[in-house]
C-alpha cells in the first residue's frame, strides 16, 4: 500500500470514528491532529508517524514502541523527520506505521483507554491548516459537570463532500451574504489552489449559514460569479424563488469561486496599454493542464533548496478563442471538461479519446498523462476534498460573530469590510453594500485617483461629516452610530459627490490630485456651510480660495503624517469659524495648523522651493504656477511656458548676448525653473513666439506685466541682467504668495506694492 493511499484511508477512518475524544474542539488538520495533549499524529513519507509525551503507551498493540530521550526532545530529529514539538524536556514516545490495520488497532485501543478520558482540551489548529474536522462521538464520562448546552439545533456539524457535489450546489441553493467582500484572488492563486487539490493537501474547512425559513427578505443575497472580470467588485443579486432553501458561505467564497471559475468559468483580464471600455482590450482566460507533465515527486534525499510550496502540477491561463497549441511533449487539457466524465466509464472513454489515441506523446508521457487525468478525475468526483460546518442559528448577532471570526485568520478582510457587515445587518432603508460600491464607483469616474477610493474611505468620510471619532474600529460603529449613518447617508452621498465634481472642475484629479483624503477636508466644509436639507452650493471666491488650499497643503506635505490629527485640528477650527464667519475659514484653519506645529503660510523657504520647481515636472509645477492666477491653467486656456526659452541658455546663444563666460554658468541655473515660469494665453502664446525675448520683452504692457507678476523695470529684460531679473521677480512673487488666500484676484497694477 503506497503512503497517500495509506494516508487517505487513515483520514477517513479517523473521521468516521474518532471526531471527538473527550473533547469538544478536536480536528484533523492535513493529517496532522492532535488528540489530546498526550498524543499527536504525523504524516511523513515511509508512513504515519505517532508520538506521545510524557506517558509510556507500552502495552498499545503496536509495541513495542520506539523511545527518544528526554534530554534530546529540545532538538528532536528521528531519522531525519522532525518530530513534533511538544513539551521541551519531555521523553518522547512513538511509533511508525506503514500498513492501515495496526494503526487502526491502536487508535481503537487509545480511545478505550484511560488517557482518552483524562485529556484536556488541546491548543486550538489554525484554521488555514483545517482539512476536516471529525464526526462527533459520546464523550467518555468523567465526572465533571456538563459543558453549558448551545442554543437547540442550532448546529450541525462538519460534514465532507467532493468538489463536483459543491459545484452542484452553487447558485441552486449555495449562495453569498452581502456581508462578504467581492472576489479578490489572482490567476496564480487559483492554479495554486488547483495544484494543492490534485496533491490531496488541506484547502481549509467551509462555513455555510443554512437561512432560517422565511427570513429571505431580511438579507441581501447575491449570486457566485463563474466568469470573474478582474478588478470588479460587483456580484449580482440571487433571483429566488418564494420560500426556497438557501445556504449563505460564511467563509469560503474566494476558495468555492476560485473552483467554480476553473472548472465552469473563465478569468477575464484586462490587456496593457488598452483603455477599459474598448471592447478589445479584455481577454478571457480558461484553466488548462499538461497532462503530460511529470509532477514534482517528493524522495529522499530532495533538494533542500526546492521550495515547499512550489507547485507540482502545470497549470496554466489560457485565452478562450487562442487554445494552447501542444508543443513537443505536451498534452494541454481544459480542466472544466472533467465535469463532463460523471462516471469510471465515462472516464475511461476520455483516456482513451484524449490519451491513448494521442500520436504526439510517446509511452512514458501517455502513463503520465492517463495518471494526472486520472488523479483530476478523482479529485473532482471521488474525494471528499472539502469539509465544511453548518450553522443553523436563527440568530443574527450569533451568525455575525461566527462570520467576523471566521474572516479574522489567515488572509483577513479588511476592519472596514468587517465593519461594513455590521452595518449591512442593521441599515433598514439601504443595501449599504450597492450603496457604497455605487458611491465608489461614482467617485472613481470623477475624480480618477492614483490611488483606488475603497470602502474603508467611505466609512470613515461617513463619520468625520457627522462629527464621529472616525477610526476604523469596531467601538465607533456601536448601534446609535450605525442608525445615524443611515439617517445622513443620502446627504454623505450627495456632499461627496458635489465636493468630487468641484474639486475636477479646477483641474483637482487624477495625476493632480495630491490624495484622496482632501476629499474629506472639502466635504466637510461643503457639508457644514450648507444649510440641512438645502441645494448644495458654494461662492465662487470659495471655490478659488479652496483650489489654492488644497495646492498649497499638498506643496507644504501637510498630510503626510500625522494624518488622524491634522483632520481632527481641522474640522473643529472649520466648526468653530462657522459659527460667527461665512466663507472658506482659511485663517482659522492655519492659525490650527500653526498650534501643531505645522505651519501653512508660504514663507521664504517655501518661496525657494516654488521657485526652484522644474518647469517640467508636471503636473506639480503647472498646479504652483496657477496659484499666480484666478483658477488652474486649463480652465483659463493658458499654457504654461518659460520666459526665457531653452535656446538661449545655449552657450553661443549666452556669449551673442553679450553674456561672459563667468556669469554664464548662473544664468543658466536658471533654466526650465519655476522662476522663469508664466501661463499664456493662445494669443499671448502667438506673439511670444514670433519675436526674440528682448524684442518680446519691449512689448509687455504694465497690466501684463503685473498679472503674470513680473519686473516693471524693462532694462532688466536682457540675459546679462538675468540674475539681477530673478531676484526682483523672487522678491514680487513672495508679495503674491505670502497673502495668497487672502487677495484672490487683484484689482490693478496700481496695487503693486512699491
Amino acid at each position: 500500500m503506497t503512503l497517500a493511499n495509506l494516508a487517505r484511508q487513515a483520514e477517513a477512518f479517523c473521521a468516521e470514528h474518532f471526531a471527538r475524544i473527550a473533547t469538544p474542539t478536536q480536528y484533523i488538520a492535513g493529517f496532522r491532529t492532535r488528540l489530546g495533549r498526550e498524543l499527536a499524529l504525523e504524516r511523513q513519507r515511509d508512513g504515519i508517524y505517532c508520538w506521545s509525551e510524557a506517558v509510556s503507551l507500552a502495552d498499545a498493540p503496536a509495541s513495542p514502541e520506539c523511545h527518544y530521550p528526554a534530554e534530546k526532545s529540545r532538538n528532536s530529529n528521528l531519522n531525519g523527520k522532525n518530530c513534533p514539538r511538544l513539551r521541551v524536556g519531555h521523553a518522547v514516545h512513538y511509533w511508525i506505521f506503514d500498513r492501515l490495520d495496526p494503526f487502526e488497532a491502536f487508535l481503537r485501543w487509545y480511545a478505550q483507554s484511560p488517557l482518552a478520558a483524562a485529556v484536556v482540551e488541546p491548543t486550538a489548529v489554525a484554521q488555514s491548516e483545517v482539512v476536516a474536522p471529525l464526526q462527533s462521538v459520546e464523550p467518555v464520562t468523567t465526572g465533571q459537570p456538563a459543558v453549558a448546552q448551545l442554543e437547540q439545533g442550532s448546529i450541525m456539524g462538519y460534514q465532507i463532500t467532493t468538489i463536483a457535489e459543491t459545484l452542484d450546489r452553487i447558485n441552486r441553493d449555495l449562495f453569498i451574504p452581502a456581508i462578504q467582500r467581492p472576489y479578490v484572488w489572482a490567476p496564480e492563486q487559483i492554479t495554486g489552489l488547483f495544484d494543492s487539490i490534485m496533491r490531496g493537501y488541506p484547502i481549509g474547512a467551509l462555513m455555510f449559514w443554512d437561512l432560517p425559513e422565511g427570513s429571505q427578505d431580511d438579507w441581501e443575497i447575491y449570486s457566485f460569479i463563474s466568469d470573474f472580470r478582474h478588478g470588479s467588485i460587483h456580484n449580482d443579486k440571487a433571483e429566488l424563488q418564494h420560500g426556497q432553501p438557501v445556504t449563505l458561505v460564511l467563509d469560503g467564497q474566494q476558495r468555492l469561486t476560485s473552483l467554480l471559475i476553473g472548472l465552469k468559468g473563465s478569468y477575464i483580464i484586462k490587456q496593457k496599454h488598452k483603455r477599459k471600455k474598448s471592447d478589445d482590450a479584455w481577454d478571457e482566460k480558461i484553466l488548462f493542464i499538461d497532462l503530460a507533465q511529470s509532477p514534482e515527486v517528493e524522495e529522499e534525499g530532495e533538494d533542500d533548496d526546492v521550495s515547499p510550496i512550489a507547485e507540482h502540477y502545470r497549470f496554466a491561463f489560457f485565452d478562450h478563442d487562442q487554445r494552447p497549441q501542444n508543443k513537443a511533449g505536451e498534452l494541454w487539457f481544459e480542466v472544466g471538461l472533467i465535469l463532463v466524465a460523471k462516471s469510471e466509464a465515462e472516464l475511461e472513454q476520455m483516456l482513451r479519446n484524449w490519451v491513448d489515441a494521442n500520436l504526439n506523446l510517446d509511452e512514458s508521457r501517455r502513463a503520465i498523462a492517463r495518471a494526472n487525468l486520472g488523479r483530476l478525475w478523482q479529485a473532482v468526483w471521488r474525494d471528499n476534498a472539502l469539509a465544511y460546518f453548518t450553522e443553523c442559528s436563527a440568530s443574527y448577532d450569533r451568525v455575525l460573530d461566527i462570520f467576523i471570526r471566521a474572516n479574522s485568520g489567515g488572509s483577513p478582510l479588511s476592519r472596514s469590510d468587517l465593519l461594513m457587515s455590521v452595518i449591512t445587518l442593521r441599515w433598514e432603508q439601504f443595501n449599504a453594500r450597492e450603496e457604497t460600491e455605487a458611491l465608489i464607483d461614482d467617485l472613481t469616474a470623477i475624480l480618477n485617483p492614483k490611488r483606488a477610493i475603497n470602502r474603508e474611505f467611505v466609512l470613515r468620510t461617513a463619520l468625520f461629516l457627522n462629527d464621529l471619532d472616525f477610526a476604523i474600529k469596531v467601538q465607533n460603529f456601536i448601534p446609535s452610530n450605525i442608525r445615524l449613518l443611515e439617517q445622513s447617508w443620502e446627504q454623505v452621498k450627495e456632499v461627496l459627490r458635489f465636493s468630487a465634481r468641484l474639486l475636477r472642475d479646477h483641474g483637482l484629479y487624477g495625476e493632480r490630485l495630491s490624495g484622496i483624503n482632501v476629499l474629506m477636508l472639502v466635504a466637510y466644509y461643503v457639508h457644514k456651510s450648507n444649510p440641512p436639507a438645502s441645494e448644495l452650493q458654494i461662492s465662487a471666491e470659495d471655490r478659488q480660495r479652496i483650489r489654492r488650499w488644497i495646492i498649497l497643503i499638498g506643496f507644504q506635505g501637510l498630510l503626510a503624517l500625522q494624518t488622524n490629527n491634522t483632520f481632527k485640528v481641522y474640522r473643529n477650527a472649520v466648526r468653530r469659524a462657522l459659527r460667527s464667519e461665512a466663507g472658506f475659514p482659511w485663517e482659522a484653519i492655519a492659525e490650527a495648523f500653526r498650534g501643531m506645529g505645522r505651519p501653512i503660510d508660504f514663507g521664504q523657504e517655501a518661496l525657494a522651493r516654488w521657485c526652484s520647481t522644474a518647469l517640467d515636472q508636471q503636473p506639480q509645477a503647472e498646479l504652483l504656477l496657477s496659484l499666480l492666477y484666478a483658477d488652474d491653467l486649463p480652465n483659463l486656456q493658458r499654457r504654461a511656458l518659460p520666459l526665457v526659452q531653452s535656446r538661449h541658455f545655449l552657450p553661443d546663444e549666452l556669449r551673442r548676448a553679450g553674456v561672459s563666460d563667468a556669469l554664464a554658468p548662473v544664468v543658466q541655473g536658471f533654466a526650465n525653473k519655476l522662476i522663469l515660469g508664466v501661463a499664456l494665453s493662445t494669443a499671448e502664446q502667438e506673439h511670444y513666439y514670433a519675436l526674440p525675448f528682448e524684442q518680446w520683452a519691449q512689448t509687455l504692457s504694465p497690466e501684463f506685466m503685473y498679472s503674470h507678476c513680473l519686473p516693471s523695470d524693462i532694462g532688466l529684460y536682457r540675459l546679462e541682467q538675468l540674475p539681477e531679473w530673478v531676484s526682483e521677480r523672487r522678491r514680487l512673487l513672495g508679495q503674491r504668495l505670502f497673502n495668497l488666500l487672502a487677495n484672490l484676484v487683484p484689482s490693478s497694477p496700481a496695487a503693486l506694492p512699491a
